[in-house]
């Protein structure tokens, strides 16, 4: 029954969100009686705020979803785009991994998109088995994770609310020896609400459920992998800066349910080893943070970092996006 209450409550979460951002909607188009000139002048200026912080926002994405900043703020359909994402990635545990991400998106309409991304690793460090119950790390190269469907639904409701619901499915073509892939078919639903506010503030919650922790957050590389079934939270505030950059940070909570199979490093006489751990080592809350700086319509570098509270290790990164729209039709950019 705790199963269940939980995915009926996540389910049900958008809906209420959705009814109370559109009671609000409502509300604000009863026509008054008289407006001034002054007072619709003076509006522009909070129009272009709401502009600049759904472009941050979008920006925000690229590094997290593969999306192009430019293609949702035009009205066009049938739109191919072409991301690839280089990033360096510091774990306080594993050390150093350099990877590249490509990313295939195609948006059908202002709602509704799908992408594919295929992770690929050019030096990481993982544990790896040196005997039935203990790893050894080792230094890897040339190694892919696994492949990552995603189809996703953007709508507006009024001028503050945004709703994105998405749902995910992996494919397992990485090497889940080395912790690069799940083994198995695995799913991820998550559902996202942002209200965008005159102060170029955009506080956001997030909340999901899946039978993976790899698809919660692929920007950022955890030291563990579960195996189960899991709910996942999330809450912060995205702020602009000068230059259409953007700062973000977040408060994460990773909730398992029921039985995990769970892979992460323990420290066993002063030395990091893994092992497989049982459901009270799945729980993982913390802090996120990352800063998005647009170089063109074209590039976007980006920074995280990320610390867990609970399992008390430091993540940090820079990645590079290189962002590319129809780019198999003459005259594209």
């Amino acid at each position: 029954m705790h199963v269940v209450r939980t995915i009926a409550g996540l389910c049900l979460l958008p809906v209420c969100l959705v009814s109370v951002a559109r009671a609000q909607s409502l509300a604000a188009q009863v026509p008054a009686t008289a407006v001034s000139s002054s007072v619709t002048d003076s509006s522009l200026p909070a129009d272009d705020a709401l502009d600049d912080a759904v472009a941050a926002e979008l920006a925000m994405a690229v590094a997290r979803e593969g999306y192009d900043p430019e293609q949702f703020q035009l009205p066009d359909r049938n739109v191919l785009t072409f991301s690839l994402i280089s990033s360096s990635i510091h774990n306080s545990v594993l050390g150093w991994t350099q990877m590249t991400t490509p990313v295939v998106a195609y948006r059908f309409n202002r709602h509704w998109s799908v992408d594919l991304s295929v992770p690929a690793f050019f030096s990481l460090h993982s544990y790896v088995a040196s005997s039935t119950t203990t790893y050894k790390l080792e230094t890897l190269r040339h190694l892919v994770g696994d492949t990552a469907i995603a189809t996703r639904y953007t709508t507006d409701f009024g001028r503050a609310f945004t709703y994105t619901g998405s749902a995910t499915m992996s494919l397992p073509t990485g090497a889940d020896s080395y912790g690069l892939g799940n083994g198995q078919v695995t799913y991820n639903f998550n559902h996202r609400v942002d209200y965008s506010t005159h102060w170029a503030a955009a506080p956001f919650i997030e909340t999901g459920i899946g039978d993976t922790s790899s698809l919660i957050d692929r920007e950022i590389q955890r030291t563990y992998t579960t195996i189960g079934h899991i709910a996942h939270f999330q809450a912060g505030s995205q702020f602009l800066l000068p230059l259409r950059s953007a700062f973000t940070v977040s408060a994460y909570e990773n909730l398992p349910i029921g039985d995990q199979k769970i892979y992460r490093p323990v420290r066993v006489n002063h030395a990091w080893v893994e092992r497989a751990v049982g459901v009270s080592l799945a729980e993982d809350n913390g802090i996120d943070t990352i800063v998005e700086v647009p170089v063109n319509r074209n590039v976007i570098v980006s920074g995280f970092y990320s610390r867990s509270l609970r399992l008390k290790y430091d993540t940090t990164g820079v990645s590079v996006t290189f962002s590319l729209r129809n780019p198999f039709k003459r005259g594209s950019y």
